[in-house]
């Protein structure tokens, strides 16, 4: 969060390489839904798994504290992806495939959808709202943690 938008920073985190197999799993699993799924399947995989996974641990397991750290991926995952979605407008970042700007997600969704004048707009947003998503995971593990501290010290 401290870098902002900085590729060298986020791309270089360990959570990228985290997070870089789901984003890729993620066009291959929206494939049947047509083309434009295809492309955003994998931006929206690697946001939504963490999402997933969060009400899994929230509602199947009871445990608040393991959603809490989902919240914080989810969090992640959108701040991840800012610096590509900033990049749509040069699609000058490095991409897995090689195969250059053809093959960039994000250029290629907002060059569909008449926004790639906004990228930079939706990249702050992105990032924004990652960052927002990673505060309040942070207080809501904080919370849990200091309740289940003082139900502890009554014992």
């Amino acid at each position: 969060m401290l870098n902002g938008l900085s590729w060298e920073a986020i791309g270089s985190s360990f959570m990228h390489n985290i997070n870089l197999p789901f984003h890729e799993f993620g066009h291959i699993l929206f494939r049947p839904f047509g083309h434009f799924m295809t492309i955003l399947g994998g931006s929206l995989f690697q946001v939504l798994l963490p999402l997933l996974l969060g009400l899994v641990f929230l509602v199947q397991h009871n445990n608040p504290f393991a959603a809490s750290l989902m919240l914080w991926w989810c969090g992640q995952s959108f701040i991840d992806l800012s610096p590509y979605i900033a990049d749509a407008t040069y699609r000058g970042l490095p991409l897995i495939s090689g195969m250059g700007e053809e093959s960039h997600d994000w250029g290629n969704l907002l060059t569909i959808l008449g926004w790639l004048n906004h990228a930079h707009r939706i990249a702050r947003f992105s990032f924004f709202l990652g960052s927002c998503l990673m505060v309040l995971s942070f207080v809501w593990g904080a919370y849990l943690l200091n309740k289940q501290r003082k139900f502890l010290s009554d014992y």
